[in-house]
């Protein structure tokens, strides 16, 4: 079944690249190639470039507009940034007014722009982290109110009656009967960081959005597939094991999965890679250890490789995973996540 567009935070040291061989006597010397960009100078350079895309209006000129101006706030707040303050304050500050100016009266944002309820969790996220730094008492005040309105959206579309496979997570339209992997775990880091500002998020909502994660495992394989009893993949992988390592405990399920994201580390035949490697990275972070070794430098490596002269990541190979300004935020906040900047990135 095809998936919607939106399948679509200290750094380790960059690994070095290889020394060219060394020159024979009298042999024509030859140019190396540049290094790589460090990583802290790859996240400056894609986030000017971000800025240089940023309609006056606060959002970044692409669609959906809201779902991806909250992608990309949350890529600045996760290096940092924060409104009206510093290098990139302004841009902050605009893209928060816009979320909040835009905030539907019936907490509905994945309608406005066509995001559905990929994008409601995105809203959800960028709105939940940037609150935490507003200073702005008129602002917070507004922001609090669109949060509230927008969460219990997401809650009601959880508690949708649906079969039993299916119960505890969430799909394209909050009406679904039917849930998926990818919508969930957006929706399940959005449930995380709404309760981590002090909204009200019922212990129901949090151990139903474990429980199906867990439905999508695939015992045979250790990884998680798209829906229940689907097979497993390298990006529902990662966001099976970084909805268990956000919402429960030690899990049986957590630990192979872990493993399967050691095992099979994003390539250029991954599907959804931006998507993959975000996800694998954040749940990583959590997991640590050789996890957090093997599936950090894959990316960190195969990131710095890519980039643009620009400062942006180019156009996914998957056609689902929406244009520039998404890899490019993506690719931000992947690079991000060691800095635990977020509170959703701190353990």
């Amino acid at each position: 079944m095809k998936r919607s567009a939106f399948v679509i935070m200290t750094l380790l040291p960059v690994v070095a690249s290889a020394a060219p061989p060394a020159t024979q006597p009298g042999a024509p010397a030859t140019q190396s190639a540049a290094p790589a960009p460090r990583p802290e100078t790859a996240v400056d350079l894609a986030l000017l470039d971000l800025e240089r895309r940023q309609h006056a209006e606060g959002h970044f000129q692409a669609d959906p507009k809201l779902a991806l101006t909250a992608l990309v706030l949350t890529s600045y707040l996760a290096t940092g940034n924060v409104p009206d303050h510093g290098r990139h304050g302004a841009t902050v500050r605009r893209a928060v007014d816009f979320l909040v100016r835009s905030a539907p009266a019936d907490g509905y944002f994945g309608r406005v722009d066509g995001g559905r309820m990929y994008g409601q969790a995105i809203c959800v996220i960028a709105l939940s982290q940037a609150y935490g730094v507003e200073q702005d008492p008129t602002r917070r005040v507004a922001m609090r109110a669109a949060l509230v309105n927008a969460l219990k959206v997401i809650v009601d579309a959880q508690n949708v009656k649906k079969e039993p496979p299916h119960a505890g997570g969430w799909r394209y339209e909050p009406g679904a009967a039917d849930s998926d992997l990818s919508v969930s775990a957006w929706n399940a880091i959005a449930l995380r960081a709404a309760r981590e500002i002090g909204l009200d998020v019922p212990d129901a909502a949090i151990a139903a959005a474990a429980a199906y994660a867990k439905r999508c495992a695939h015992p045979a394989s250790g990884g998680f597939g798209y829906q229940p009893g689907g097979e497993s993949d390298i990006a529902m992988t990662a966001a099976g094991v970084l909805t268990l390592s956000l919402l429960s405990s030690d899990d049986v399920e957590l630990a192979a999965g872990a493993k399967f994201l050691r095992d099979h580390p994003v390539v250029d035949a991954t599907r959804f890679p931006y998507y993959a490697m975000y996800h694998a990275n954040q749940a990583a972070d959590h997991v640590g250890g050789e996890t957090w070794t093997v599936v950090s430098r894959a990316a960190q490596e195969r990131l710095l490789r890519t980039q643009l002269p620009s400062g942006a990541w180019p156009v996914s190979t998957s056609p689902e995973e929406p244009g520039e300004v998404y890899a490019t935020a993506m690719a931000v906040l992947t690079l991000s996540v060691p800095r635990r900047v977020l509170p959703l990135y701190q353990r």
